[in-house]
């Protein structure tokens, strides 16, 4: 008679799966995430992905150069030494954390002897749904509530947010005690008061592609995409839209009549950024997608009376993600108890770049965001 070989200590096994099996994993559950095809190895894509070497450290730093004065180069035979410009690098840093989603079977039908090579069917699509929902809501949280935690003392940047109806100047937003205050302007629902219109979109465009409200005032934001037809450039951002945003827009005649009125609305050139029944279309170089995710940000006027949807502009390096240790899948069975854990791995970190402002060194800014508000009820 054979004899089973020794197993760990209680009959537990603390094995990890097979690399190849971790790395299918991590592949499927990124692959599904929205905002997944936003990501990329390059700063030009919207969400920076960076992956950290042995011995990095749980903490890594994003840099951006600072741009060039390209108006005022030195002409003639003055002194070049003496009117150089400083080239300067900020940074972003970025902590990134351990952590687990644990399953709990029990039961002589779903625990077998030995060590199971697959997860059981019941088990692996909750396992990538939870990894995918929460790299998902973290990722809306660094755009969102983890920049501004506090709405009615903290707002953003007067160059970094656009509000529907409502357009203060830069001393009036200034004073404004918090985001919630500045809501207190809004006016109607409707597309033509301060509900989501094609305006609004075009006025938040050109924010990203100034810099700021009026001028070169901060940093300009850079594309989402970048290509050209006809040998002309074709500069494209992406907006994410509150759906409670989608009624008052699709009312909006200037919009319907350059989008769906002209016969299509899936482009030949559509960027698969979000799952593709969630795209409305193009309009004027801002590919707009629904996002769901973006009713648990919605915020509440100062006055009680107004409630504004919270939609996001972005361009290139609006974010970054970072893994140390992309996600493992672990299992432990317990023949004797008849329990059988399975559990995910990962040590991640993701923010929303921010840098030190052009106007206020002191104060940081959006890299690659504007902050769209419209008014939903």
């Amino acid at each position: 008679m054979a004899y089973p070989p020794s197993g760990p200590i209680g009959g537990i096994n603390q094995n990890l799966f097979p690399f190849k099996v971790n790395d299918e994993f991590y592949k499927e559950w990124v692959k599904i995430t929205p905002l997944a095809n936003l990501m990329g190895s390059q700063m030009n894509r919207p969400i920076y992905r960076h992956k950290l070497k042995d011995g990095e450290g749980i903490q890594f730093r994003v840099g951006r150069l600072s741009a060039l004065d390209y108006k005022n180069p030195v002409v003639g035979l003055d002194q070049r030494r003496g009117a150089t410009q400083q080239q300067q690098v900020d940074y972003d840093f970025v902590d990134t954390k351990s952590q687990s989603f644990p399953v709990r079977l029990e039961g002589s039908n779903i625990v077998k002897l030995g060590t199971p090579i697959k997860l059981p069917g019941s088990v692996r699509p909750q396992l990538i749904e939870a990894c995918e929902r929460n790299f998902n809501y973290d990722l809306f949280n660094e755009m969102t509530v983890n920049i501004y935690p506090d709405t009615t003392t903290q707002k953003p940047s007067y160059d970094r947010a656009i509000f529907s109806g409502y357009s203060p100047d830069r001393p009036t937003y200034n004073a404004l005690t918090g985001l919630t205050t500045a809501l207190n302007g809004f006016g109607g629902v409707a597309y033509n008061a301060s509900g989501m219109n094609a305006k609004l979109i075009l006025s938040a465009k050109g924010v990203a592609e100034r810099g700021g409200q009026a001028g070169t005032i901060e940093h300009a934001i850079r594309p989402a995409y970048m290509e050209t037809r006809s040998g002309w450039p074709m500069n494209d951002y992406i907006l994410l839209l509150n759906p409670s945003c989608l009624q008052t827009l699709l009312d909006d005649p200037l919009f319907m009549s350059t989008t769906m009125a002209r016969g299509t609305v899936i482009e030949s050139d559509q960027p698969q950024a979000i799952h593709g029944a969630d795209y409305i279309g193009k309009f004027f170089g801002t590919h707009i997608y629904l996002c769901n995710d973006l009713i648990n940000y919605e915020v509440v006027s100062q006055d009680g009376t107004k409630r504004g949807a919270w939609n996001i502009l972005m361009g290139a390096a609006a974010m970054t993600a970072g893994w140390h240790e992309y996600t493992n899948i672990a299992e432990s069975t317990d023949v004797i108890e008849r329990i059988q854990i399975f559990t995910t791995h990962e040590q991640r970190g993701q923010k929303a770049l921010r840098f030190p402002s052009k106007v206020d060194p002191t104060q940081r800014i959006e890299q690659g965001i504007v902050h769209v508000f419209a008014r939903i009820a």
